[in-house]
């Protein structure tokens, strides 16, 4: 150690040491001693520090020598912790970059003390991820980038990577889709903050050109907003209409990228109930004209720099989903051919291709997740497993050294959330098969736009269309959970039992492995078929407070028992 940086930040009791005073010296190997290096080293012990003490101190010349001697027992700690302590123990904030030696009055904490462990701390992609989170906060980003280098040299292991990345990527860029992807919970503080976080951003008028923002900050406040935002959303929401009217009525083409701009902001679309049903003409109609851009074969082409028309993977897939998320039932047979035909594409490497600089396919990350997407919600999902996983192997082996997707002509962070959305909802995905659950949904989706068409009528058959869709559920589930013993039909066989038995008998089979277990929402349900007899049998009238009433009980327990019981997003 160069004696100029000896006794840098010290206390006190420092003053008394003397480098020239061999006694004074001495004294120190009565001293607790941590031994770290500075941040903005590399390497794989870097972060981690030595708790011991010193011996044979000595001076030589210009440099004081010694020897360090660990704790016997327990004589390593993380990094993280002596910073997080940082106060307790006197370190100065920019004392962690600099090589030095510093004599500190008082005693070691003992909870440091406490956290000391026999062998060095193992660094795993999630313990630095976390200690990259702390750093990320900091004015200096030096610390940031080691650690980044060190992600980088830690071995990947599946999607764990991605996952554990995803809150640096959602602090370098700040995105509305971020946050369900970071399971942030709706009406915690967590949820506030990141809302007053989001708006500040939009505030700055950065992404006012950027309609896949304002589509993805609209369904953000449908989710995560309060009645303080209401007018923003309100504007957003105008905003989008505006946008998908002009995409209606303007002329389209599938020679500048038009078919997958639009494809992804129907994407965007289909995350948010509030502009699914407030905005459902524009999409039928713009859904309507993707269809008509097509040429008689089922992929959409593109336009390519050899003056020939391709197939474009990347538009058609991406459509395919918005037909299977939008469309409803009048697109099943016209999907269906589109998804055949993306079955028949996949690559050896289990990727899907996407026409590259040099004219030919390549491997296309944006290509192979939205396919992947598109055979999961189809028919052909049940049989395909082996498909499904080629793909996400690739994937898997496409993605960078800490963590990130790239795919030509879009930002690394955009196709990095493409894929994790993709991840995250391909577990709850409904695939396009006949039978009571997508009954439930179509029924669900019909009562959501006559409510939102409003009237007297509408109102009526709305939750007449909102009892059917929770009676299908229900039915669904007895179906597809055989382990509950239930059935959809009574003794003849023929005859169906009922939304209101149905709950009945839910409940009674709960309660066999959940002893007291009650059915969440079944009372407001149970209200709402009575209003809907009323409806049926005396032309009674609804409210529009008490439909919206009705609709939020019947949503909210589609969603709950869709996901507990069958690891389904129904209504998505």
């Amino acid at each position: 150690m160069e004696l100029s940086r000896f006794k840098e930040y010290s206390g006190e009791h420092a003053k008394s040491i003397l480098a020239t005073d061999p006694a004074s010296l001495a004294e120190l190997a009565d001293v607790p001693t941590l031994l770290m290096y500075e941040v903005g080293v590399s390497g794989a012990s870097s972060a981690v520090v030595r708790l011991g003490r010193l011996a044979n101190i000595a001076l030589a010349g210009s440099e004081l020598t010694f020897e360090f001697v660990p704790q016997s027992e327990r004589c390593y700690l993380r990094r993280d912790d002596i910073l997080r302590l940082r106060q307790e123990l006197d370190i100065d904030r920019f004392e962690s970059s600099r090589t030095h030696w510093a004599i500190k009055d008082g005693d070691l904490p003992p909870e440091l003390l406490e956290l000391a462990t026999a062998a060095p701390p193992l660094r795993t992609v999630e313990v630095v991820a976390v200690e990259l989170r702390s750093a990320m906060h900091r004015i200096v980003d030096s610390r940031a980038k080691v650690l980044l280098r060190e992600m980088a040299q830690l071995p990947t292991e599946g999607f764990n990577k991605p996952w554990a990345m995803l809150p640096w990527l959602a602090h370098q860029v700040a995105r509305p889709e971020h946050h369900v992807l970071l399971r942030t919970a709706a009406k915690t503080p967590a949820a506030r903050s990141a809302v007053e976080k989001i708006l500040a951003t939009h505030a700055k008028g950065d992404h006012q050109a950027d309609p896949s923002w304002r589509f993805a900050l609209v369904a953000f406040l449908d989710r995560y907003g309060s009645p303080t935002e209401g007018p923003v959303l309100l504007r957003e929401l105008n905003h989008c209409r505006t946008v998908l009217a002009g995409y209606a009525a303007g002329q389209l083409s599938v020679d500048d990228g038009t078919v997958q701009t639009i494809a992804g902001l129907l994407t965007l679309c289909a995350t948010s109930r509030l502009v699914q049903t407030s905005l459902r003409q524009e999409v039928t109609i713009v859904l309507r004209r993707l269809l008509d851009l097509r040429s008689e074969a089922t992929p959409w082409p593109m336009w390519s720099k050899d003056g020939q028309y391709h197939d474009d993977m990347r538009a058609t897939a991406m459509v395919a989903v918005a037909l299977q998320r939008l469309g409803g039932d009048k697109y099943h047979t016209e999907v269906a051919r589109i998804v055949e035909w993306i079955l028949g594409q996949q690559r050896p490497d289990g990727a899907f291709g996407h026409l590259g600089e040099a004219g030919e396919a390549v491997p296309d990350v944006v290509a192979t997740t939205f396919a992947l997407e598109a055979l999961r919600r189809s028919a052909l999902a049940p049989d395909i497993s082996h498909v499904l996983e080629r793909g996400e192997r690739y994937l898997q082996a496409a993605q960078s050294d800490i963590g990130q997707w790239e795919a030509s002509g879009w930002d690394t962070p955009h196709v990095t959330r493409v894929v994790l959305q993709y991840l995250h909802d391909a577990p709850t995905m409904l695939s396009q098969v006949d039978g009571f659950l997508l009954m439930a949904r179509g029924f669900f989706q019909r009562a959501e736009d006559l409510a939102w068409e409003d009237g007297p009528n509408n109102r009526r058959l709305a939750a007449i269309a909102t009892v059917h869709a929770v009676e299908m559920f229900l039915y669904g589930v007895f179906q597809h959970r055989e382990d509950l013993n239930l059935s959809a039909f009574r003794s003849s066989g023929t005859e169906t039992i009922g939304l209101r038995d149905a709950m009945r008998a839910l409940q009674d089979a709960l309660r066999i492995s959940q002893p007291g277990a009650s059915l969440k929402f079944r009372d407001q349900l149970s209200s709402l078929v009575g209003r809907r007899n009323g409806i049926i049998h005396g032309a009674d009238e609804i409210s529009a407070s008490q439909l919206a009433e009705g609709m939020k009980a019947a949503k909210s327990f589609i969603d709950k028992y869709s996901y507990d019981l069958l690891k389904l997003d129904l209504l998505q």
